[in-house]
């Protein structure tokens, strides 16, 4: 029986890595994806959208991240390994789910026992998604015709 090599690599800033913690969550690559999620997340969570479209936008996201230069990227013992394409699309596939989730819980206030849950920001009595942590980048990229300008003094 043939054994498995699994190939590590140093992460670049284009890399998403996927795990816990703030090394994984403050790495320029993930603030870069969670801002890909947040673009593309109103198309995801529309009722109109079906399923199947859903698994097409997931894949048309993985694919323009991969144009990007991006990479999945899981800690193992002998370092940062590649994710396959269906892992990636699994792992963006649940952060959709995860945002759309954070977006209803914020929308909904009934659900909350008093103030504003984190996450959220009230406006005028009206309640908006924002992520927790300010994004630090100057530019960031979702693809070559869809590019966001990001102020450094300015918080999302």
């Amino acid at each position: 029986m043939e054994e498995k090599k699994i190939s590590c690599v140093t992460p670049t800033k284009n890399d998403i890595l996927c795990g816990r913690g703030n090394t994984c969550y403050e790495h320029i690559g993930n603030q870069r994806f969670r801002v890909i999620i947040a673009v593309h997340l109103p198309k995801y969570t529309d009722p109109k959208t079906t399923r199947q479209q859903k698994t097409l936008l997931i894949q048309k996201m993985v694919e323009e991240m991969y144009l990007d230069g991006s990479r999945f990227l899981r800690e193992n013992a002998g370092g940062w390994c590649v994710l396959s394409r269906v892992e990636a699309q699994a792992k963006v596939g649940h952060a959709l789910r995860d945002s759309a989730a954070e977006m209803r819980r914020c929308l909904n206030p009934k659900d909350q026992k008093g103030g504003v849950l984190p996450g959220c920001l009230s406006v005028s009595g009206s309640l908006k998604f924002i992520d927790v942590e300010p994004i630090r980048a100057g530019t960031i990229s979702t693809s070559s015709t869809n590019i966001l300008q990001l102020d450094q003094s300015e918080n999302i």
